[in-house]
């Protein structure tokens, strides 16, 4: 975290497996967080097959400035961040 930040909660979905349902535990538990009224963001931090932005129908791309980063939202209002958002060419 940094003096920007006002994240107050953080919940990790990891395995060192793919295929488990990381993904679908995270889209899942981000759409449940937000109906109940929180504000909700996803960090897919996944190199080798991010598949958040999939997910929610995401496909623009992140914007920012040198200082900062800003996400892309869905349609739900969920804010969204991947390695693939990032990127230029997604290959």
């Amino acid at each position: 975290m940094n003096d920007r930040s006002n994240v107050k909660k953080l919940i990790g979905v990891i395995s060192g497996k793919g295929g488990v349902g990381k993904s679908s535990v995270t889209s899942m538990l981000a759409a449940a967080t937000m109906k109940k009224g929180y504000k909700v963001a996803v960090m897919d931090a996944d190199l080798t097959g991010p598949s958040i932005p999939q997910s929610f129908g995401i496909t623009e791309k992140a914007f920012g400035t040198e200082e900062e980063i800003w996400p892309v939202e869905s349609k739900g209002g969920i804010k969204i961040m991947s390695v693939n958002s990032l990127l230029e060419n997604e290959t």
